[in-house]
């Protein structure tokens, strides 16, 4: 299996680290796995994340994973053309419901077909 390549230029790794509970580092790793992955990419098999594409949003393609569905956390990330997944911004419990807003209140971290 080939993996997925992941980019972190904006240091999602890091706030991930210091925000998540010490029960969601786990999940985080296992939502990273699947995400890099290229054979889940093949077959859009997703389990655990549900990868699927954040919907009202214009001029940017923004994906949604989930860490935790219960419990909200979810990962933002863009496809880019020279096939890495880019990380964008992990989102708390609370944010998450606020999807939109989210992104467009940080669309600096939101490039225009990477």
């Amino acid at each position: 299996m080939t993996p997925k390549p992941l980019k972190d230029e904006l240091g999602v790794l890091n706030k991930a680290y210091k925000i998540l509970t010490e029960d969601l580092h786990c999940d985080f790793l296992k939502a990273l796995a699947e995400l890099e992955d290229n054979e889940n990419h093949r077959k859009k098999n997703f389990p655990h994340t549900q990868l699927h594409k954040v919907s009202g949003i214009k001029n940017v393609s923004v994906y949604r994973a989930y860490i935790n569905k219960i419990q909200g956390w979810r990962i933002h990330l863009q496809y880019g053309k020279d096939n890495f997944l880019y990380l964008c911004d992990v989102l708390t419990g609370e944010e998450h419901d606020d999807t939109t807003e989210v992104i467009m209140s940080r669309k600096n971290r939101y490039k225009k077909k990477r």
